[in-house]
């Protein structure tokens, strides 16, 4: 009898291919010379096939975790990233995967395991969720509802840790390297009781991404970015999820798209949405202040939407494990003080400064009514929003009062269901008010 490794390069690489697991990949690639040589000449084929079946969302944590190492390899410089970002380098369409991608996406798909392992657990709307289509047993066959919440809680998860890299360069730069800076820029920070000075916003209003209001302005920070989003959303048109519309019937979508396109467009939309407003809720991830862990063995590297600055996440080596250890953060210190994406104390004072921006009053921070703006970035659902799908958030979603819309959206009892394209109505919670109007 001819032993296994006598057979064909072909016929070994088709039983790389056919690996049920990662686990069982490793081990195989492990096993001699001439195996590792298969698939060290094949990664893009293999990695193709075994981590669409492993990996959920493969394609989107792949732009993410490309798109995440282009930005912290200029900041590791003293650098920002390029503008414009490099959007058309990052699909699988564009460039074969490598083993530089592997290690990765190993990393983000722990990562975001970790977040949804969190999420089933602490959030208001997890165990609800998770008692009703979360198989009981892992050995249990998974219904095709909870295989398909998992790829779009993943899949958003990755949209919204994209716009990280993406945006960073646009929120950082004005703090570190604007020319026109008023002295004392931002100094005492911490001194100041939720203050920005009048001669510091007038200087930030001189940047459109802080003129929040100012539509008219936003489309060289946000249209490349959204034209990708909306490119990402066309394999889901005709998808089971995309059937379960939450899109309003009335609204009219940019002439670009045909309804069923803007269909899937919304509801990817308004799940991006859930997952970065989620991950603000930075208690439910990262509790305490204390680093020490012994069951925090593997870390990551990536860039928030609150801070868009890098940043190391410790998490626990088994992801179901995150929901007990939780998850530490630190923002690092980068490149070089002198050069101009250098670490300063300016870089971790953003998510405020953002948040002081809106709603300043007698300027294009106001919102419609007296009703504040929504935080940034979260313009840029709002750019995507008005441009291609014809509606827009309501007036008071982000009233600031308790129980306002945005905060009855992350804490329905059946928030969870919008990943299955299933707006939250009836039960405990009653219905979930809408955050989105069609524009008059």
């Amino acid at each position: 009898m001819a032993s296994f490794l006598s057979l064909p390069n072909e016929t070994l690489l088709l039983i790389l291919q056919s690996c049920d697991t990662l686990s069982q990949l490793s081990s195989f690639t492990l096993t001699c010379k001439q195996l590792h040589s298969v698939y060290s000449n094949s990664i893009h084929s293999i990695w193709c096939q075994i981590g669409r079946r492993n990996i959920p969302s493969f394609e989107d944590a792949v732009i993410t975790s490309r798109a995440t190492r282009i930005a912290l390899e200029h900041f590791d410089k003293g650098e920002f990233p390029p503008a414009p970002f490099p959007l058309d380098q990052l699909p699988i369409s564009a460039r074969k995967i490598c083993l530089e991608d592997i290690q990765s996406l190993m990393d983000w798909n722990h990562f975001v395991t970790c977040l949804e392992s969190i999420c089933l657990e602490d959030t208001d709307w997890g165990p609800n969720l998770a008692s009703s289509i979360k198989p009981a047993d892992e050995s249990a066959q998974p219904s095709g509802e909870w295989i398909t919440w998992r790829d779009r809680f993943h899949r958003s998860m990755y949209r919204s840790f994209l716009m990280g890299p993406v945006l960073c360069r646009t929120y950082q730069e004005p703090l570190v390297q604007g020319t026109n800076r008023p002295e004392n820029f931002l100094e005492k920070w911490t001194e100041r009781a939720l203050e920005i000075h009048q001669d510091e916003a007038d200087y930030l209003r001189s940047f459109p991404v802080f003129n929040l209001e100012a539509y008219e302005m936003h489309e060289p920070i946000y249209g490349r970015l959204a034209e990708f989003f909306v490119r990402q959303t066309q394999p889901d048109v005709h998808d089971e999820l995309s059937a379960k519309t939450m899109y309003f019937i009335n609204a009219t979508p940019d002439a670009s798209l045909d309804r069923a396109h803007a269909s899937a467009v919304y509801n990817a939309m308004i799940q991006c949405l859930l997952s970065t407003m989620t991950m603000w809720e930075e208690y439910l991830f990262f509790p305490d202040e204390e680093s020490e862990d012994p069951g925090r063995t593997r870390t990551i590297r990536l860039i928030g939407t609150d801070t868009f600055y890098p940043e190391e996440i410790s998490m626990p080596g088994h992801a179901d494990d995150a929901k007990d250890t939780h998850m530490f953060r630190r923002m690092l210190l980068t490149g070089d003080k002198k050069n101009g994406a250098g670490w300063t104390r300016n870089a971790e004072r953003l998510f405020g400064v953002m948040d002081l921006m809106r709603g300043l009053p007698g300027d294009s921070n106001d919102a419609i009514d007296g009703k504040k703006t929504p935080c940034p970035p979260l313009q840029i659902f709002q750019f995507i929003a008005r441009r291609y799908l014809g509606v827009r958030f309501i007036n008071d979603a982000f009233a600031m009062e308790v129980g306002d819309t945005s905060e009855l959206f992350i804490s329905h009892l059946n928030t969870g269901d919008i990943y299955l394209g299933i707006w939250p109505e009836g039960g405990p919670s009653g219905d979930l008010p809408p955050m989105f109007e069609v524009v008059p």
